[in-house]
């Protein structure tokens, strides 16, 4: 066998080494913090836990049902940036949009919910850390 040809083969073989080892090569599993709570919430989509959470909208304009129907949904983004997951079948997450007043607003639906979706989420992290139970606490809930 020619020296070419040789060099040729060993190439290909150290290339089938080095393919065998990558596809052998699998790393320990690791979970962050969120991984492991997204694995415990999606275990209670099977054994029926339920984690529900509700938000309201409170706004003076002037807005009839349909366009507060609007505004929720926007603003449910809020909710969907900060808690995951959200709005699964096993919960009853919801956003709820109110008039209390009847102000002309020089604006319209979207500005309303996106603002609404941008507070939502501001008031979310805010009360998370604004809590007072234990960490300890927290987690022994969440099993």
């Amino acid at each position: 066998m020619a020296r070419k040809d040789k060099r040729r083969i060993r190439s290909w073989i150290g290339a089938a080494i080095l393919l065998a080892a990558v596809i052998l090569f699998i790393p320990a599993p690791f979970a962050s913090a969120e991984e492991e709570v997204l694995r415990i919430q999606a275990s209670d989509l099977i054994t029926g836990a339920k984690n529900t959470t509700l938000a309201a909208i409170f706004t003076n304009g002037d807005f009839d049902t349909a366009s507060l129907k609007k505004v929720a949904a926007i603003a449910s983004a809020g909710m969907a940036r900060s808690i995951r997951p959200v709005f699964t079948m096993a919960d009853g997450d919801t956003v709820y949009a109110v008039s209390v007043g009847k102000k002309k607003l020089h604006t319209d639906v979207n500005t309303v919910g996106i603002l609404a979706a941008i507070v939502l989420e501001k008031a979310i992290a805010d009360a998370v850390t604004a809590s007072r139970i234990p960490d300890e606490a927290f987690l022994s809930r969440i099993h």
